[in-house]
């Protein structure tokens, strides 16, 4: 829950934290953990399952 605006789920328009906090946009369905808009690395949707690009990579990657 946000401290200023009171939102359980992501922030009020207008609230300081907005700009601050990066927005969780799922969990990795690999690794378990959460995915933020923010990720430097990026991250797949793929049938609305999500999964951070190295989690993908490394678990579904065919090597020759």
């Amino acid at each position: 829950m946000c401290r200023v605006c009171g939102s359980t789920f992501g922030h009020k328009r207008g609230c300081p934290e907005a700009d601050l906090t990066p927005e969780r946009v799922g969990t990795c369905e690999i690794c378990g953990k959460p995915i933020y808009d923010d990720d430097d690395d990026g991250y797949f949707n793929v049938d609305g399952d999500r999964y951070h690009y190295e989690c993908f990579k490394d678990e579904y990657l065919v090597r020759p």
